[in-house]
């Protein structure tokens, strides 16, 4: 199986699910929760169709497109408000499988990610141990400047 294949037979199965739950509950889902399922239905529709149309197209270059694309269609929240443990259970999943199909098809992300990540850590390490040293050399300037006053204390007494 291809990596576009595995990543489209997520997404179908997420909207048949979605499409499923919505028919066999449709009658007791409240009105909003049943508007927040076809929002989902909806977006989880131009996922595939924007996944369809690109066959990669969950890389750097065009995420701003299509998180665009996805704002225009609805404004549904990433964690919709909604009791429905079902519901948030399947946004939840749809925000998975976007993540998962991004970070295969933009590896280099990850990595530069974590890079980055290491270099801050180093650089806040470092910038830590520059303080650190610059109390040092000010405490041993206090030292040295003890050291000094004592010692000329002890040749003023002879």
């Amino acid at each position: 199986m291809k990596k576009h294949d595995k990543y489209l037979y997520i997404f179908y199965g997420l909207q048949r699910n979605a499409i499923r739950y919505l028919v066999n509950k449709h009658t007791e889902l409240p009105k909003s929760d049943y508007k927040i399922l076809r929002e989902l239905i909806n977006s989880l529709d131009l996922i595939i169709r924007q996944y369809e149309q690109d066959k990669a197209p969950f890389n750097i270059r065009k995420l701003k497109k299509h998180i665009s694309c996805l704002k225009k269609a609805s404004d549904i929240q990433v964690l919709p408000n909604t009791e429905n443990d079902d519901i948030r259970k399947l946004a939840t999943r749809i925000s998975i499988g976007v993540i998962d199909a991004f970070i295969a098809y933009a590896p280099l992300f990850k990595y530069e990610f974590i890079l980055k990540a290491c270099l801050f850590i180093l650089k806040a390490t470092a910038i830590m141990g520059l303080k650190r040293a610059g109390i040092f050399l000010e405490e041993m300037k206090e030292v040295k400047n003890i050291i000094a006053r004592r010692e000329a204390l002890l040749c003023s007494n002879r």
